[in-house]
């Protein structure tokens, strides 16, 4: 993913991309977005995601993103400590009970 300023901006000028999305480095740090954009940070702080489990790395990471996004949706602060296992057994559950019509 694009994390550095430059990167982007590299990639935007050879033409290979239009538009980048950076959701992630965003939502860690919100607090920064304007001073990236414009170039007065190089590159934006990542959380890294340990499980102890490497099969379960990339599921932890999306419900760790996903349970902050949600955070975000309902006003509340992005929170950083947030487990990525209990984040991600947490989408899951949400996600079934929308399949099986319960809220």
């Amino acid at each position: 993913g694009f994390r550095t300023y430059s990167f982007a901006n590299e990639t935007l000028e050879s033409g290979e991309v239009d538009l980048i999305g950076m959701a992630r480095p965003f939502i860690l740090n919100s607090h920064q977005i304007r001073q990236f954009i414009n170039g007065e940070i190089e590159k934006l702080d990542e959380v890294t995601i340990r499980t102890g489990i490497a099969s379960l790395k990339d599921s932890a990471e999306a419900g760790f993103y996903a349970r902050n996004i949600f955070r975000l949706s309902q006003g509340e602060p992005i929170d950083t400590k947030l487990s990525p296992l209990v984040s991600s057994i947490v989408l899951i559950v949400k996600e079934l009970r929308k399949a099986i019509g319960r809220k």
